[in-house]
């Protein structure tokens, strides 16, 4: 490592070892700015599942983004760490000029390795619960009024992410739930839905299933719909009309596929 460099060349141990080489060099305001930064990439990165669900964008983009962004981040260090070390040290003579009183803890001269390993510990710390946090969150709006469906085995949609869309569906392992969510609470109004089956998209759809009730106030209706696991249940798409006082108001499709094992 240099110790007191002074020009802006490439430091290839503070490109590798940022938030280490800055507290080898006592440069702590800039591990909080690191951190920051990392900070600022989990939180973006957190909208990623819902970009590529809305707009279709492919997983990889995620895992790309993250390892371009740490490269630039490191990279910023690479080329100005030397140069932050240096303003540093003019910074500190100046005030052993003027005799300006100094904290001991900011204005020690000599690099320390007990530095270097202890302030990005403690100030990462301090960033912990943040990171972890933002790390495990991720942007999943409230689902838009309509109708969906969703299989057996999984919590009732909450957020944009639980929707599959399009909808597919194995045979023999799927159980099928309707979920519907209206614009405002239905009041005791009568809901109705339509099940039409057609085993090819250019086909007529042919009404399989029907069920009308008036037992619902709320915004929200789950209950089930089909079971793929039967195997009178065909192959094939299936639309599914909600309607609200015969007004209908939602749609939706899916396909049930019969997965072929070699």
């Amino acid at each position: 490592m240099t110790d007191q460099p002074s020009r802006y060349t490439f430091n290839h141990f503070a490109f590798v070892f940022a938030p280490f080489w800055l507290g080898y060099h006592r440069l702590y305001q800039w591990i909080f700015v690191y951190f920051l930064f990392v900070l600022l990439m989990l939180a973006i990165s957190s909208y990623f599942p819902w970009f590529s669900a809305v707009f279709l964008w492919p997983d990889w983009l995620e895992p790309l983004f993250i390892l371009t962004y740490m490269v630039l981040l490191h990279g910023f260090f690479g080329f100005a760490a030397t140069k932050l070390a240096a303003l540093r040290q003019e910074r500190l003579n100046e005030q052993d000029e003027n005799g300006r009183p100094k904290v001991p803890l900011f204005s020690a001269q000599n690099p320390s390795f007990l530095s270097a390993i202890l302030s990005p510990l403690i100030i990462g710390a301090f960033f912990l619960w943040p990171l972890m946090f933002t790390a495990f969150w991720e942007y999943n709006p409230s689902v838009s009024p309509g109708v969906y469906t969703y299989e057996d085995d999984r919590s009732v949609p909450e957020g944009q992410l639980d929707i599959r869309q399009p909808a597919s569906y194995e045979k023999y392992n799927d159980l099928i739930n309707l979920y519907f969510r209206a614009e405002e609470p239905i009041d005791g109004k009568s809901f109705r839905y339509e099940l039409y089956f057609a085993e090819e998209l250019d086909e007529e759809w042919e009404m399989i299933q029907e069920q009308d009730s008036n037992i619902f106030s709320g915004r929200t209706i789950s209950m089930s719909l089909i079971d793929a696991e039967r195997p009178e249940t065909e192959t094939g798409y299936y639309r599914l009309n909600v309607y609200l006082d015969d007004e209908r108001v939602a749609e939706t499709m899916f396909d049930i596929y019969l997965e072929q094992y070699e």
